[in-house]
């Protein structure tokens, strides 16, 4: 039982402090083929036990949040959005709207 805590952990670890380097004229990528929560909590822990793999979860908050710093980066030139198949409420999907109009809006 102790090792399977110990393999969480670092499964868990693996996954933080992540950087992303950002290029000058650089496109944002955003992929929207997982459901669309409300809003993730970082501090939850969602494992998929077949991989023993963290679980995707994109939330609407984490995606607002990119595109307005987006909208203030003078580096990301562009946003491009992967739509192969987007599970979000249709207000979910305005807000996003909304917020690629801000984007557009910056210049």
């Amino acid at each position: 039982m102790l090792i399977f805590f110990v393999i969480v952990g670092l499964l868990v670890a693996s996954g933080e402090g992540v950087e992303t380097k950002v290029y000058d004229s650089s496109v944002l990528h955003i992929t929207l083929d997982d459901p669309i929560i409300e809003r993730v909590n970082d501090k939850e822990f969602d494992i998929d036990f077949a991989t023993f793999e963290p679980k995707k979860r994109l939330g609407l908050n984490d995606i607002l949040q990119n595109i307005d710093k987006a909208s203030t980066d003078d580096r990301i030139e562009g946003i491009f959005l992967d739509l192969s198949g987007i599970a979000a409420s249709p207000s979910t999907i305005q807000a996003i709207r909304d917020a690629l109009l801000e984007f557009k809006d910056s210049g």
